[in-house]
């Protein structure tokens, strides 16, 4: 299948399909960072005193909570941060994912259209103008098929 992708994928173009799926990685873990960060929190408004544990683990980052409330402000900053910076790789990433769908539609029509172009003319003499235009329009296909393709690495991912 990735042959098939290869041959319809400029060089470029396969280059950004692999940073796209690289992208897909992050995602999956900002998300899990994300979710990951919720749980002590919670744990911390609702224990009295601090958790031993987590303040050991902040600890390992130069992080010493002396309170309670000093420890949910360091959390309550961590959550900000983290979910700020998700916000702004997913925006990222809905972008990248937009102008990869985006430049393939373009480029597949414009090969197929060059290559029309470039047959001769007895070519366009056999062959109906309204087929060539249905081709050339039907590029749509190979971009449904990559765009699948896009969707199920990307939900593959986050399972």
């Amino acid at each position: 299948m990735f042959k098939k992708i290869k041959i319809i994928l400029s060089k470029k173009q396969m280059r950004f399909f692999y940073f796209f799926i690289f992208l897909s990685f992050l995602s999956m873990i900002l998300e899990t960072l994300g979710i990951g960060l919720i749980i002590p929190f919670m744990q911390a408004l609702v224990t009295d005193g601090i958790n031993h544990h987590l303040a050991n683990f902040l600890n390992f980052f130069n992080i010493y909570p002396t309170s309670k409330y000093n420890l949910i402000f360091i959390l309550v900053t961590m959550l900000a941060f983290t979910y700020t910076f998700k916000v702004l790789f997913l925006t990222y990433f809905s972008y990248a994912e937009t102008k990869l769908l985006a430049d393939l539609r373009v480029s597949l029509s414009d090969k197929l259209y060059c290559i029309y172009l470039n047959k001769p003319y007895s070519f366009h003499l056999n062959n109906h103008s309204s087929k060539l235009i249905r081709n050339v329009n039907e590029v749509s296909f190979a971009f449904y098929f990559i765009y699948s393709l896009i969707l199920l690495i990307h939900h593959f991912i986050h399972l």
